[in-house]
């Protein structure tokens, strides 16, 4: 490990690749690398780092849309830089940092797997793709997770399967129970497997690679008559499928392995269907409660609680409004 004397943007980023390689952080190429690529092709790294300010920023973030990239991609550009300038202030290498905001980002995800539609996808894929494809639909795995499950995971036995917190995004071990129609695919794809891989590539050597899975299912969704569905979408479907089976938020997270509610806020995982069983749910409840109130029954004031001239039913009320006797 060397020793970083920061005098330059250059000094900066590479206290954040120490972190990275600290904290073995996974997304180093493929995260960091690329973030870093991108900041120096248009910003100095040879320039003074306190000199850096919020013009700057702004000529940046010009430059990048003018290339196409997006907000999300330029923030997490930002990102990269943001956590350099920090790191120099809490090592004390630096004394002062540009104010570096993110951009507002319109990319809520919308997208779900209908039970209609992954049945007939199902028919599009071939069987290795298959299988992967069955058990993101009721689990909720991200890709990458799905593809790194090995088989000492798994208890074919009983269905149990339990993630490395290596092999998990969020670091974050977990255990999940599959039955039915996911247990009987996964019991297919271990046993042909002649990896340590459950889900194994072409003569069941090696692990499928995710740029294959990606392009395998985006083939069965343009078959299938919805282009416009990806393998990410079968995240977000099961989430809202494991609740509205009836499952406690905590629990759904347990399978997909989010960390906290407010990926449902960000996914907006509420479609047509919801908001017409609410409808239903309120025009119910409000004829309900409606039909037992007839259309001669007198208004209910103060004075006809006091004199007993109202049905039995409201006398209750009574004890209830006495602290709030009207004045004169």
């Amino acid at each position: 490990m060397y020793c970083v004397i920061v005098r330059t943007i250059l000094d900066l980023l590479r206290l954040v690749e120490q972190d990275y390689i600290h904290n073995e952080r996974r997304s180093f190429k493929t995260g960091f690398v690329l973030n870093r690529m991108h900041i120096l092709s248009h910003i100095d790294g040879a320039a003074i780092a306190e000199q850096l300010g919020v013009t700057h920023i702004k000529l940046y973030i010009t430059q990048r849309r003018s290339e196409g990239a997006k907000n999300s991609t330029i923030n997490r550009e930002l990102s990269t830089l943001r956590r350099a300038y920090n790191l120099g202030l809490e090592e004390e290498k630096i004394t002062r940092a540009p104010v570096i905001k993110a951009l507002v980002e319109n990319n809520v995800r919308e997208g779900f797997v209908e039970w209609g539609e992954f049945e007939l996808v199902k028919s599009h894929l071939e069987l290795r793709y298959r299988r992967p494809y069955i058990f993101g639909f009721y689990n909720g795995w991200r890709r990458g997770e799905i593809l790194s499950l090995k088989k000492e995971c798994v208890d074919l036995a009983t269905g149990v399967i339990r993630l490395s917190k290596k092999l998990s995004k969020n670091n974050q071990g977990r255990i999940v129970v599959v039955t039915g129609e996911c247990l009987a695919s996964l019991r297919e794809a271990f046993n042909e497997s002649q990896s340590a891989y459950v889900f194994s590539g072409p003569q069941g050597h090696a692990r499928i690679s995710g740029t294959t899975f990606y392009t395998k299912t985006k083939q069965a969704f343009a078959a299938s008559g919805v282009p416009e569905r990806r393998v990410h979408d079968l995240r977000r479907s099961a989430y809202r499928n494991l609740l509205r089976a009836g499952n406690h938020d905590k629990i759904a997270r347990q399978f997909t392995g989010h960390k906290s509610r407010a990926m449902a806020d960000r996914y907006d995982i509420v479609d047509e269907d919801d908001i017409l069983a609410a409808a239903k749910k309120m025009q119910q409840y409000v004829t309900l409660n409606t039909s037992n109130v007839q259309s001669d029954t007198p208004p209910i004031t103060y004075q006809a609680l006091n004199t007993g001239a109202v049905p039995v039913r409201f006398k209750y009320i009574k004890s209830l409004l006495s602290v709030f006797k009207p004045k004169g």
